[in-house]
């Protein structure tokens, strides 16, 4: 996933975080290979959706190129909306409150805060 991607996701992330319910979403993702079992189990043992879709957003950049490209459709399943935002929100504004610019340490880290 590149840069660009990534700054998209964060700029949704707080609507992702909120709307979004990963058991609605799981098994797309495992169908994707955008997570495996363990990860999915790793995700599942969170408590709440906001905790689950942060662990999910942190392992996403670390998928390959193309996972930016199958997570928006995984969303377009269910999650249209959350989809057609990822895929015309401005990556340099992050919901309106300023730039978004990506920690290039903490992105080769695997972190995706």
């Amino acid at each position: 996933m590149d840069a660009m991607h990534i700054a998209k996701l964060q700029a949704v992330k707080q609507d992702l975080r909120s709307q979004l319910i990963f058991d609605h979403i799981a098994t797309s993702l495992l169908q994707e290979e955008l997570l495996n079992r363990e990860e999915y189990q790793r995700i599942s043992s969170k408590v709440t959706d906001p905790d689950r879709i942060d662990a999910l957003l942190e392992l996403l950049p670390a998928k390959g190129p193309d996972s930016f490209n199958k997570f928006v459709y995984v969303l377009t399943q269910d999650y249209r909306w959350l989809a057609e935002r990822l895929e015309t929100v401005p990556p340099e504004l992050d919901s309106g409150t300023g730039p978004v610019t990506p920690n290039i340490n903490s992105l080769n880290q695997g972190e995706f805060r």
